[in-house]
């Protein structure tokens, strides 16, 4: 493990701990103040999905000449989906900036927000259905289930490989699936947050130090 791996694993683990502290023993403090709406968190978890929209970018154009096939779609693709994680963290800069919403938004977002996330769409909120379930088997499957398919099985190594998916290396998955373990725990509604993080933070180690990392040199 290279030590900017430890270092945000760290992080990761300690983020999550303290959150857990603080929701049993303080739980007003844990929701208003350690969770609250643009504090560290909030702002950890788009500031890494945006560090890692970065650096897919910057693998995509410098990388492009030198591998074939789907290399630059799919690497670019992985920075704009990182780039639109990231964005919707923050209703795109929305309450920094102090931008009001549109109607539209008004009208059908939850929060009355500029975000796609948290739309409902005929009484049924969209981010509850693809970014609360959808959304999170996705990430379990990938996270649990991909590697152990790379390493076993040839047909499926050749498929990952050739698409150049970067996949996350044993560490990684355990510290994820961990600190996801301790936000269950947690009794409180703004607990999600914290699984969000864990999710950016992830998402940076993998762009780093991958576990095919052959697909980035």
């Amino acid at each position: 493990m290279k030590p900017l791996e430890k270092v945000i694993i760290s992080i990761m683990v300690g983020v999550n701990l303290l959150g857990l502290f603080f929701a049993f023993y303080d739980q007003s403090f844990f929701e208003e103040s350690y969770m609250r709406e643009d504090g560290f968190v909030e702002y950890g978890t788009a500031v890494f999905f945006l560090v890692s929209s970065i650096i897919a970018f910057i693998y995509a154009f410098k990388l492009k000449g030198n591998k074939k096939g789907l290399f630059f779609p799919v690497t670019f693709f992985i920075g704009i989906l990182f780039f639109f994680v990231a964005g919707e963290e923050v209703s795109w800069g929305q309450r920094m900036f102090e931008v009001k919403s549109s109607e539209f938004f008004e009208e059908n977002n939850a929060q009355g927000e500029t975000n796609l996330h948290n739309l409902t769409v005929n009484g049924v909120k969209i981010n509850k259905l693809i970014f609360g379930q959808l959304l999170s088997i996705g990430i379990l499957v990938y996270m649990l289930v991909f590697p152990i398919l790379y390493d076993r099985k040839e047909p499926f190594k050749n498929f990952i490989d050739k698409f150049y998916i970067p996949l996350p290396q044993r560490h990684t998955v355990i510290a994820f699936v961990g600190t996801a373990m301790v936000i269950l725990i947690i009794q409180a509604s703004r607990k999600w947050e914290l699984l969000e993080l864990s999710a950016a933070l992830s998402a940076f180690i993998i762009m780093l130090f991958p576990k095919n990392g052959f697909i980035y040199k």
